[in-house]
């Protein structure tokens, strides 16, 4: 809890989506393009300690390689797409 994370889903083969699901299964967050170029990009604070269910797939259906990385922010810092 009180934490930030980002989570990124890259691919030059498909279209990433990502979800984010609490333990019981009810969706938190989802993005198709944030991360720009058909990548997905989710910023969520947890307001609660507990297991989360991250869902890394693809919005066309088409599959390939891709990249998943997920990080603690840092406090302070600031949101912004390059």
């Amino acid at each position: 809890a009180g934490k930030r994370y980002q989570v990124d889903l890259a691919s030059r083969d498909f279209d990433a989506y990502l979800r984010l699901e609490d333990e019981k299964g009810k969706d938190l967050a989802s993005d198709d393009d944030g991360g720009g170029d058909g990548n997905a990009r989710l910023h969520y604070s947890c307001t609660a300690a507990g297991p989360y269910r991250l869902v890394a797939t693809t919005f066309n259906g088409k599959l390939g390689a891709f990249a998943l990385t997920v990080a603690a922010e840092a406090e302070g810092t600031l949101d912004f797409k390059a």
